[in-house]
């Protein structure tokens, strides 16, 4: 994920939400690194392994204010 806006953004389980094909995806489940980014920084997304098994899945990310974004991706 890209920090398009203005200032630093803190890139932790309360802060994001993550879905996968529309399930919440539980804060245990999922983290992201560093902890946080400046603007136009990038931060990783980690699932843990058993979240996704091999098939092709859209990932919906939902940060503050509600400013979300969806991508397909496939293990």
């Amino acid at each position: 994920m890209k920090n398009t806006g203005k200032g630093k953004l803190v890139t932790d389980n309360e802060t994001f939400q993550l879905f996968i094909d529309g399930e919440l995806i539980s804060n245990g489940k999922y983290n992201m690194t560093p902890s946080y980014i400046y603007p136009s920084d990038v931060a990783e997304i980690y699932l843990i392994n058993t979240t996704v098994s091999s098939g092709t899945y859209q990932l919906r990310l939902v940060g503050p204010y509600a400013i979300a974004d969806t991508l397909t991706f496939t293990v």
